[in-house]
């Protein structure tokens, strides 16, 4: 735990970051105060930042040396590793405001996918119908409403489901190839995802009005590819983008202002965001630098 003091001391500083607005000539960030998070275990070149809460809490993901994912939580400056019991590996998606852990697990030896809750400290499994059905659970909110995608085989295929007060049901973006909710801040209100047309391009989607509401498209302006990882209570959204060169960077997208921020993290290769806080606009994500590490971040939102 000793490289903890590096963390919260040395490595707090004010990042200088690439911050473009697109869609109002006045949006800005700002300054934002920037720190990396990487498990302190040996052997770990692989960490990401998924989530956090308004209190301070940030989980995520590692990979230790044998190549095998482990979730995590960042709590008072301390690490603990979540790891499902008797899993193969383990992985957290997202935590909401009342401190309950989304995550999904791989078991048994056709690795069959399977979305769990940690409450209380009980692990809860949530499965769709079905023996040979992976389950992603990828949003949860603050009534414990789960979002993501459902797939018997090939992920590229998923169909998206709401799982809310003991039942599934399942919706899709018409006409394409695969749906993948990943947030919802009200199911009844907002979900939040992305989609695979008949192209093969990934682009996300804002549903209003519940699951058999009004689908709408999301793409960051002339990009490639467009991710959408979360959304929070102001209608922010969070995700990541391709450039026409190819190259990643997150986002920030305000719905109400209609206003994008390209967010790329100095010295690095690819950036993404995976999570905007609730309350405060902070985001988590993660960064490559040249070296192939990948490293967790937060960032805090001073706008």
């Amino acid at each position: 735990m000793h490289n903890l003091k590096n963390y919260y001391y040395y490595s707090l500083v004010i990042a200088l970051f690439c911050l473009t607005s697109l869609g109002s000539a006045d949006a800005q960030l700002g300054q934002n105060v920037f720190f990396p998070i990487d498990y302190p275990l040996a052997g770990v070149t692989n960490t990401e930042a998924v989530a956090s809460t308004p209190s301070g809490i940030i989980i995520g993901n590692y990979v230790d040396s044998a190549g095998v994912q482990h979730g995590f939580m960042l709590k008072n400056r301390v690490f603990t590793s979540i790891d499902v019991p008797g899993s193969n590996s383990s992985g957290v998606t997202w935590i909401n405001d009342s401190g309950d852990i989304l995550g999904t697990y791989s078991s048994g030896s056709d690795m069959k996918i399977s979305t769990y809750i940690l409450k209380g400290g009980t692990f809860t499994t949530i499965n769709y119908p079905g023996t040979n059905t992976n389950t992603y659970g990828f949003g949860i909110d603050d009534a414990d409403d789960i979002v993501g995608p459902e797939c018997a085989c090939n992920f590229t295929q998923s169909t998206g489901f709401l799982y809310s007060s003991g039942v599934f049901t399942l919706f899709n973006y018409p006409n394409v190839i695969g749906t993948y909710p990943t947030m919802t801040v009200n199911p009844s209100k907002y979900i939040v995802g992305a989609y695979l047309d008949q192209a093969s391009v990934y682009h996300g989607f804002l549903l209003t009005g519940g699951v058999n509401g009004v689908f709408s498209t999301i793409d960051y302006p002339d990009s490639t590819y467009t991710w959408i990882t979360g959304i929070n209570t102001a209608s922010e959204m969070a995700g990541f983008y391709r450039d026409q060169s190819g190259n990643q960077h997150g986002f920030e997208y305000n719905l109400p202002l209609n206003a994008f921020y390209s967010i790329d993290i100095p010295g690095a290769i690819s950036t993404e965001v995976n999570g905007i806080n609730s309350v405060k606009g902070n985001i988590v994500g993660r960064y490559t630098t040249p070296d192939g590490h990948t490293h967790g971040y937060f960032l805090q939102s001073v706008h």
